[in-house]
C-alpha cells in the first residue's frame, strides 16, 4: 500500500500520508472510508482536520465529514477499496500498531512514517533489513536527505538499533528495535 500511495498520491505532508494509508486500507466499495475518534486520536497527527483537509485540497477525497465520534470521507481513487478487505483491514491495524512504542510515537509524522516503512521492507521474521534507499524514500514520501535525517532521529531515540548506507550502491540497512510488531501475513488465518 505504501508503493501504491507514493504512485497516486501527490506530494503531501507526513501526517497526511499517514491519514491516507489508513483510508485506503480500512475503505470499502465503492471508497467509503469511516474512522472512529479513537482511531485517528491513535495516530497521534499533530492536526487531523489539517491533514483531512489537505487530502481534500489534493482531491484525494471529498466529502470529508469530521465529527466527535467518528471521520468519513469518500475516497477517490477507483482502486481503493478494492476486494481483500479482511487482509487490508489486518495490514491497517499492522501499520497503526507499528508506531506505539514511545521512542516511534513521540517522534513526528515524518518519523513514523519512516518507520513503518521500514518494518514494511523487514526480512521475513527477523528484525532487520535492507532496501535501496530511493525505493524507502519514495514509500516514505520523503527525500532522500529527509529519510537520512529521520534514520538519525529514529536512531537516537532507540527505533532502530543500527544503520548504515552503502554509498556504492545506495542501499540503507537497518535493525530495528526487538518489540517491534510482525508484519501481517496475506494470508487468511480462517481458510
Amino acid at each position: 500500500m505504501l508503493s501504491f500511495l507514493a504512485s497516486s498520491l501527490a506530494p503531501c505532508s507526513p501526517q497526511a500520508r499517514l491519514l491516507a494509508l489508513q483510508c485506503a486500507l480500512r475503505s470499502a466499495p465503492p471508497g467509503r472510508v469511516r474512522l472512529p475518534a479513537g482511531l485517528i486520536r491513535a495516530m497521534a497527527l499533530p492536526q487531523p482536520a489539517a491533514a483531512w483537509q489537505e487530502l481534500e485540497e489534493m482531491r484525494w477525497i471529498r466529502q470529508s465529514v469530521q465529527g466527535s465520534l467518528v471521520s468519513s470521507a469518500q475516497l477517490t481513487d477507483p482502486l481503493i477499496g478494492a476486494p481483500g478487505r479482511k487482509v487490508r483491514g489486518r495490514a491497517a491495524d499492522w501499520a497503526l500498531r507499528t508506531h506505539q512504542s514511545r521512542s516511534i510515537r513521540a517522534g513526528t509524522p515524518a518519523v513514523r512514517l519512516a518507520a513503518l516503512a521500514l518494518s514494511a521492507h523487514n526480512a521475513p521474521h527477523r528484525d532487520d533489513g535492507t532496501a535501496e534507499i530511493d525505493q524507502l524514500a519514495r514509500a516514505s514520501g520523503l527525500s532522500v536527505s529527509e529519510l537520512l535525517n529521520v534514520m538519525r532521529l529514529l536512531s537516537a531515540a532507540g527505533g532502530i538499533s543500527h544503520w548504515s548506507l552503502d554509498s556504492t550502491t545506495d542501499d540503507l540497512t537497518w535493525s530495528t528495535s526487538s518489540h517491534r510488531t510482525a508484519a501481517p501475513s496475506n494470508e487468511d488465518p480462517g481458510s
